[in-house]
This record gives C-alpha cells, structure tokens and sequence, in this order.
C-alpha cells in the first residue's frame, strides 16, 4: 500500500482487505452503517408456494422469493414473514 493510496469509497460494503488496509495504515475508526433489514411478506388467499399443485383460483406467490433474491443481492438482510390471507386485522397485526 502507498502512501494516498485509496482504502475504500463512501458506500463501500467493508471488507477483511479493507479491514486490514486500514489498520495497517493506522486508521482507527471509521463511519459505517448498519446493514439494512427488511421483511418480505405477500398477501392473498390466492397464493401458493411454487411447489404446490396450482388449481383454478390460485396464483403463484412470485413476488416473494422474487425480492428476497434482489434485496440479498443488493446485501440487505432479509427476514422472509410468509403469506398473510386477505383479512385486515392480520394484515395489522404482522405490520406491527
């Protein structure tokens, strides 16, 4: 490493390389942030899980592995809630 060399960039996700990058140039401290976390969850009495059998009335739950996958990928922690049946009292009750 060379004297000015650049460590990381505002927004980097950290590294052990950056890690250590900076303790070897003798960086004590940085700003960093929380890794972020959602909950996914999908609503309908239509859905199912794409391993079922789909019948007359029932609808693949895409939406949900759909962004589990894209917020992984992006390296937001994601708690996966399930399928919430069209009632909105449980809906409430998992928005709290």
């Amino acid at each position: 490493m060379q004297t000015g060399q650049l460590i990381a960039s505002k927004g980097d996700r950290l590294t052990t390389f950056m890690a250590a990058s900076s303790i070897s140039a003798g960086i004590k401290e940085a700003k960093v942030y929380k890794r972020l976390s959602v909950g996914v969850f999908s609503t309908g009495d239509e859905l199912i899980d794409f391993q079922q059998n789909l019948n007359a009335g029932s609808v693949f739950d895409v939406n949900s592995p759909m962004l589990t996958s894209l917020f992984s990928k992006w390296g937001v922690q994601v708690t996966e809630l399930g399928k919430v049946p069209d009632n909105l009292e449980t809906l409430r009750n998992k928005l709290e």
